[in-house]
This record gives structure tokens, C-alpha cells and sequence, in this order.
């Protein structure tokens, strides 16, 4: 994980030839993006996407009719993403929020602290 040393380096480098108006859009777009991947990065958002992803796949191979949605295909469904997500996925997801989340964070702050600085 880079330290704030180092994120604020690469953001101050990176914006080293924008205008004032170019400067505050940069900031204000990249803080939003970043806060709502940060949203993203939740366990219920990630089981929520896992989910859906079950159901889609299901539903492509109704719609070019090779199969029908009935009451078994849903249960086969259901119990397949519960034993996927017991065995797998929510260590895979708590390793994702664990390893991305709190260079995420710290990304924020420093392109807080930046317009901060360069307001004040």
C-alpha cells in the first residue's frame, strides 16, 4: 500500500500543469468517483453483484431459449451462489475491500488536503 507521502507526490505531479478550473474539476470529479467506489467496496453490495451475476447467466441461456426459469433451475441457483459464497466468494471479497480499501481512503484525503491547499 503507498503511504500519503508518496499518493500525494503522484497526484501533485500528475496536476502539476492544470489551470484553476481544470485543478477544481479534477478534484471534484475524482473525489465523488472514489467515494462512490468506496460504496461499492461494501460486502452486501459485492454479494448483492455476486448474486445478480447468478441469476444473468440463467436468464441469457432462457432468453436464446436453450433452457425455462422454473422453481428448480431458481433453487439450483439460490444453493449454488450460498455454497459459492461460503466456500469462496466472501474471502475473495473481504480480500478485495481489505487490500483496496484503505488506499481508497487515503486517496480521498490527500485530494481533499490538495484542494484544500490550493483554496486556502
Amino acid at each position: 500500500m503507498k503511504s500519503y507521502k508518496e499518493i500525494k507526490e503522484e497526484e501533485l505531479k500528475r496536476t502539476s500543469g492544470y489551470s484553476y478550473e481544470q485543478l477544481e474539476k479534477y478534484l471534484n470529479f475524482n473525489i465523488k468517483a472514489l467515494k462512490a467506489m468506496s460504496f461499492f467496496l461494501r460486502i452486501g453490495v459485492l454479494w448483492t453483484i455476486s448474486i445478480v451475476t447468478f441469476f444473468v447467466i440463467p436468464g441469457i441461456f432462457t432468453w436464446l431459449g436453450f433452457c425455462d426459469y422454473d422453481i428448480n433451475l431458481v433453487l439450483f441457483i439460490t444453493i449454488s451462489h450460498f455454497l459459492f459464497w461460503i466456500l469462496k466468494g466472501k474471502k475473495d471479497a473481504l480480500q478485495l475491500i481489505d487490500d483496496t480499501l484503505p488506499e481508497l481512503n487515503l486517496t480521498v484525503k490527500v485530494l481533499e488536503d490538495i484542494k484544500e491547499e490550493k483554496n486556502g
